[in-house]
């Protein structure tokens, strides 16, 4: 059997020409979750940090993309931002911080407010918030007719995800905590 030299590049398809047999083509197995090379970094850390809730919606983000769910899993990956922001904020600010969740979309601008307030600059505050703000649309599908979000627009939220929560990791390990005075 010879190999052919022309398979898919994208698919990983690969023709094998027997001689002189018909052609058999050998497909990859099906894809069971979305993985990037910090993918599994930030999983790691979240678990080190026992925010397991957090990485466990990273998680089935992953199983919603390989599987074309992308507006479940764009609602995965915008609650697990939101649930690291979050923690990121009171631990940076020492405080409880409450957002309000009374209307379609929550409101971040205490988030932003607690990085603002421990120095993070406006440009990376405003990579985040637009991050939130991209998953948020995606999951909105009942505005677009039902259908589902591109899937290159969903891997782009999804590594835009991970560089969100991985510098929000990095940010909250490298920054001592404000103390609040009673």
């Amino acid at each position: 059997m010879e190999l052919e030299k022309e398979g898919c590049p994208l698919c990983q398809v690969t023709v094998i020409k027997p001689e002189p047999e018909p052609r058999i083509v050998v497909a990859p197995p099906t894809i069971r979750k979305i993985v990037t090379p910090n993918f599994d970094a930030v999983t790691r850390a979240l678990t080190a940090a026992k925010w397991t809730g957090i990485r466990d919606e990273l998680l089935k983000a992953s199983e919603a993309l390989a599987e074309k769910k992308y507006s479940d899993g764009c609602n995965n990956l915008r609650t697990a931002l939101l649930a690291l922001w979050s923690k990121v904020a009171e631990r940076l600010s020492g405080k409880a911080i409450n957002l309000n969740k009374s209307g379609k979309t929550v409101d971040v601008a205490p988030l932003v407010q607690a990085l603002k307030d421990v120095g993070v600059p406006d440009d990376v505050i405003g990579l985040i918030s637009r991050t939130w703000s991209l998953l948020s649309e995606r999951v909105h599908i009942e505005k677009k007719g039902a259908a589902q979000p591109p899937g290159p627009e969903v891997i782009y939220g999804l590594n835009l995800t991970l560089a969100a929560i991985e510098y929000l990791l990095r940010t909250a390990g490298n920054r001592t905590p404000k103390r609040t005075t009673s």
